[in-house]
């Protein structure tokens, strides 16, 4: 951050860019050293507080901080008592728990409490408060704790976007798909730590019409660790890491080349940010596949429209892939006015891409998936709002990131009114880390009585 700025005042014309004479603004500031002695007794002061930046819903939330106290008039000296006060409203109703010292002195002591678990919100803010044993008190800076439901630990949802501000997103996003996901949004709880990431496999980030922050260097640490599987849209996405227009250049060691499979990008291929642009699907593409089908079948022209869909511009990018990345669906260069439009230019580029490294695996499409739509007056039906639809991009990239698991049941005989023990083997098509296994039994004939499950293996490879 830049220093406050400063006058100073030239008696004769200044050498510099003015010429003149008189007071002048400065960048630079003049370095006062100040000493200040406490003759009278002082409130208690705040070190090396602690909590997560995230908790889960129903687990209890601990605090712990470092408070001392001293008397500069050497009457008597430390802390009484210490209270955490706590809001999930933005401070429209308070709440309270005491702390106690845990470890040292009342002059220097490590103190912690415990804020009871929480069953909804999306933040709990939080500050401190010690009054030492002659009544002086102080608080400490406000803090906030992110809270997520925790139901799902294998996905988590980022909203990491500047236009969306409600959790409906999600079903916007993943609409025709049965999976729960845990959500955060970073406009409220800002970023992710790492720690919190690496409670899941499978993370789904969403930056809409522009990202709010640039969570990367944490995303990258958790991506290495390898296993892990990343789902990321979003138009101007790429703008993080170098926010220019145009042919854009990635290399080695940066997030772009190492994570997505980058070697360049052309930023803004548009012409017009109040236009659409024209995708392609591409033919038996593992992603784009259900939707070329559609396309070709229907006859129709597959759009990105988000100024029609979404009501924010069009900021898409094209993309250069390195050797071992794949292409998922293509962009034609420009715009246009109206859905039937013809193609706007020859040129066309890769938009989304599929890409392998340091063990896990990556969808990225740089753009909103939510803004595409097909659209042919001359076809049944004309228009096909495509984001929120069985076709939709995203979707299909969740859908083929998510864990593969089979189950078969052993055939039992038994005799009327026998227990019998049916064997349930589960495999996991891939070395994808399971926070819990839960199952139901559906299907069995009048006069039978399902009992309940019992773990005879681990869910360790494929066992279980």
């Amino acid at each position: 951050n830049r220093p406050w700025m400063s006058l100073k005042f030239y008696g004769i014309e200044c050498g510099g860019t003015s010429g003149e004479n008189g007071w002048h603004i400065r960048g630079v500031v003049f370095n006062f050293q100040l000493q200040v002695e406490y003759t009278s007794d002082r409130g208690p002061h705040f070190l090396e507080s602690s909590a997560n930046d995230h908790a889960y819903f129903n687990e209890n939330i601990p605090i712990a901080s470092r408070i001392t106290d001293d008397n500069p008039s050497d009457g008597s000296a430390g802390v009484a008592s210490a209270t955490i006060y706590y809001s999930l409203d933005d401070w429209a109703t308070e709440m309270t728990v005491s702390m106690s010292m845990e470890s040292g002195t009342s002059t220097d002591g490590q103190w912690v409490g415990e804020i009871p678990a929480q069953s909804n919100g999306n933040s709990l803010s939080y500050y401190m408060e010690a009054e030492d044993v002659n009544g002086n008190s102080n608080s400490s800076p406000d803090y906030t704790i992110m809270l997520i439901n925790g139901s799902a630990r294998n996905a988590l949802f980022i909203n990491n976007s500047i236009n969306y501000h409600s959790e409906t997103i999600v079903d916007s996003y993943l609409s025709t798909l049965g999976v729960d996901v845990d959500y955060i949004d970073t406009k409220i709880a800002d970023a992710p730590d790492l720690d919190l990431l690496r409670e899941y496999s499978l993370i789904i980030e969403v930056t809409g019409d522009f990202f709010q922050l640039n969570i990367s260097e944490n995303i990258r640490q958790w991506y290495e660790d390898g296993n892990r599987r990343y789902v990321v849209c979003g138009q101007d996405y790429l703008w993080q890491f170098q926010p220019q227009s145009g042919q854009t250049f990635y290399y080695e060691e940066s997030f772009a080349y190492d994570i997505l499979g980058l070697t360049e990008s052309f930023q803004e291929f548009y012409w017009n940010t109040n236009e659409s642009s024209r995708l392609v699907a591409l033919e038996d593409n593992f992603i784009s596949g259900d939707l070329y089908e559609l396309v070709q079948n229907g006859n129709y022209f597959l759009n990105y429209a988000p100024q029609y869909e979404q009501n924010h511009n069009n900021y898409i990018d094209g993309l250069v892939l390195g050797a071992n990345a794949e292409p998922l669906i293509n962009v034609y260069e420009g715009s246009f006015g109206w859905l039937e439009d013809g193609d706007p230019s020859s040129n066309i580029m890769p938009a989304g891409l599929y890409n392998e490294s340091y063990g896990s695996k990556v969808i990225f499409f740089a753009f909103n998936p939510l803004g595409v739509n097909v659209y042919n007056s001359n076809s049944d039906p004309y228009y096909i709002q495509i984001g929120q639809s069985e076709y939709g991009l995203l979707q299909h990239a969740v859908e083929f990131m998510l864990p593969g698991v089979s189950a078969d049941l052993s055939d039992e005989n038994a005799f009327i009114g026998d227990t019998v023990w049916v064997d349930l083997d589960v495999s996991m098509t891939d070395d994808t880390s399971y926070f819990a296994f839960e199952g139901t039994f559906s299907g069995f004939d009048e006069g039978m009585e399902f009992l309940g499950f019992d773990t005879a293996g681990t869910l360790m490879g494929d066992a279980g």
